[in-house]
């Protein structure tokens, strides 16, 4: 299984401030920031870091209650690109048997982006999801 780290999601209070840090800063190239479905899309910002993505995600620890979820995806985390639906649900299937914490994003993320999310046993919230754009 080949795995690349896709992108890092970081924690700010204001995300349009902190956005603009990298930006001004560290002269982070912004990218489209796509609407997810129940996410208010000014809370976080996409940026580009070479061949990698830097996510800024403004805090807001009500979004996993209101939707029921047992895991927060919007917290500071980082992301495993996957080749195919296939190799995302031969992890799921993986840590299930390992007995990890994990659940499908999807219906609630970007529309046509497979996204999964786990805890992994240190605590740390991580990614899997398809990449090139693919649904």
């Amino acid at each position: 299984m080949k795995l690349k780290i896709q992108h890092v999601a970081v924690m700010a209070d204001d995300a349009k401030e902190l956005s603009k840090f990298y930006r001004e800063v560290l002269e982070l190239e912004p990218m489209h920031t796509p609407a997810a479905t129940e996410i208010d899309v000014d809370t976080y910002r996409w940026l580009k870091a070479g061949d990698s993505e830097i996510h800024i995600v403004q805090r807001d620890d009500t979004v996993a209650p209101r939707l029921g979820l047992s895991i927060d995806p919007m917290k500071a985390h980082y992301a495993f690109e996957c080749e195919s639906v296939e190799q995302i649900r031969e992890i799921t299937e993986r840590l299930t048997k390992a007995g990890v914490k994990w659940m499908d994003w999807s219906p609630h993320g970007i529309p046509g982006k497979h996204q999964v999310f786990m805890i992994d046993p240190g605590g740390n919230l991580v990614e899997f999801q398809l990449g090139g754009g693919k649904a």
